[in-house]
């Protein structure tokens, strides 16, 4: 009970007490004291008071009332001294017996009250307990569902994505590097680096960035950059952990948010930087994340970075820069080799411009070979990234070479080449040129057992067709 409630019921009992006093003198001045109604009226607020505030207050009621009784009444009392004192007596004792009892009768249903207050109280926070637990539990139960269900969904597309970037064109598995590390990351902007030719320096053979340009021609130091430390080092960092290391701050861009090195054959190729990324995604799990896209995508990096250096290594079209007819024939015996009997599906199409001739007399042959590069991406996107590209026997036949493509798909990927070379508006700086263009293929298995047999049958199908 609070102070301002007692002062309150204090005062209460008190404006009673007087206010029964006044109406005694005001009505009947003769009889102060209502001692013909046996002080009834006084006894009523004392008991009323005891009953609905406490004992205290019954009692300060009785103590307020008698004062006024014996202050005000003394003569009265004088009088009839002996009978007043003897009867008064008898009443002051009930009074204060019936206080007493009246107010131990409210405190105890106020304690019964306050008791039944408590425990329906407890039973309420306990049922608020445990209906936060239920829901608590539910929230669990539906976060593990939702994670089992990304998970899967997660692999599923970890998956695809190491797939799609199995190809041994080194550009498009790096593009697919990237793409796998923003679906998992949500980052915005994201930069490969690798050692360039310029002796000390880094390069970017790919990125993507769409908070902002980027030159790709920009050069990083290997001494002077947090991603030549990572080159140099083989280890990851963080934005963390450069505000942990002075020489690091150094040489801290401001465009480090994760770096990591990208391993080959057990040494450092590359570097992958995260620039810009969302914060909730900046943590531990996706540094441990990143690590096992990186160690994922090892093999077919190796594959393709192994590829790229053949190829240039080898003799390239002055035109074209693709691969000469030599090498086409290295990578069809490679790939052979290396193939078991349930993987070698491999498919080879020679695509000849049959009037390459006549349109020398018009435009010159370097720029007719180059009219073969506007296949290329389409052929690539149709093939998963798994054509490569070579110039054939002449200036005027271009070969692709498809590993894991049987003859279904050989044949399909003709008509779709075919299609897009009918619908493709061909020109030379500002000329049109009406280009005829004829494809023969072969796949391994189907119609041959060798390079040779693949090159013979391809060669026969594109001679079926001049006839």
């Amino acid at each position: 009970m609070n102070r301002k409630k007692q002062f309150r019921q204090a005062a209460e009992t008190a404006a009673m007490s007087i206010a029964v006093i006044c109406t005694n003198i005001l009505l009947t001045p003769e009889d102060f004291g209502f001692s013909e109604l046996m002080h009834t009226p006084y006894l009523a607020v004392a008991l009323f008071s005891s009953v609905f505030y406490s004992r205290r207050f019954g009692f300060l009621s009785l103590i307020i009332s008698a004062s006024a009784i014996f202050i005000l009444g003394t003569l009265n009392f004088i009088v009839k001294l002996p009978e007043i004192h003897h009867r008064e007596a008898i009443i002051l004792s009930a009074a204060v017996f019936l206080i007493y009892l009246f107010g131990t009768i409210r405190e105890i249903d106020r304690i019964k009250l306050r008791k039944t207050r408590e425990h329906l109280k407890k039973a309420v926070k306990e049922r608020y307990r445990i209906k936060r637990i239920s829901n608590a539990q539910l929230e669990i139960n539906r976060e593990l569902e939702e994670r089992i269900t990304g998970q899967r969904v997660s692999i599923t597309t970890l998956y695809n994505q190491m797939h799609k970037m199995d190809s041994l064109n080194l550009g498009n598995s790096l593009d697919t590097l990237i793409e796998t590390v923003r679906l998992f990351t949500d980052a915005s902007d994201v930069t490969i680096w690798t050692q360039s030719q310029t002796a000390g320096f880094l390069h970017s053979p790919a990125s993507v960035h769409i908070s902002g340009a980027f030159d790709s021609s920009e050069m990083l130091n290997l001494d002077s950059s947090i991603e030549g430390w990572v080159f140099r080092n083989n280890r990851i960092i963080s934005a963390r952990m450069i505000n942990n290391f002075e020489h690091l701050k150094k040489m801290d861009r401001g465009k480090n948010l994760i770096t990591l090195p990208i391993p080959i054959n057990k040494k450092v190729w590359g570097v992958l930087n995260i620039e810009e990324m969302p914060f909730v995604k900046y943590n531990r799990h996706t540094e441990r994340l990143l690590e096992i896209i990186i160690n994922l995508a090892e093999p077919v990096l190796s594959r393709a970075v192994e590829h790229e250096r053949q190829i240039q290594q080898s003799e390239t079209d002055t035109d074209t820069k693709l691969p000469l007819f030599s090498q086409l024939f290295t990578m069809l015996n490679r790939y052979i080799a290396s193939s078991t009997e349930d993987k070698a599906r491999i498919s080879l199409l020679i695509i000849e411009m049959q009037n390459f001739t006549e349109l020398t007399e018009q435009f010159t042959a370097s720029d007719l070979k180059k009219l073969f590069l506007k296949l290329t991406d389409e052929i690539l996107l149709a093939s998963a990234g798994l054509a490569e590209f070579f110039m054939y026997k002449t200036d005027s036949q271009m070969a692709v070479l498809i590993p894991g493509l049987d003859s279904d798909g050989a044949a399909l990927l003709c008509l779709e080449t075919l299609e897009l070379i009918n619908s493709t508006g061909w020109l030379i700086g500002n000329n049109e040129v009406f280009t005829e263009m004829i494809i023969g293929y072969s796949s391994l298995g189907d119609n041959a057992q060798d390079a040779d047999g693949l090159i013979k049958h391809a060669e026969h199908l594109l001679e079926i067709q001049k006839i």
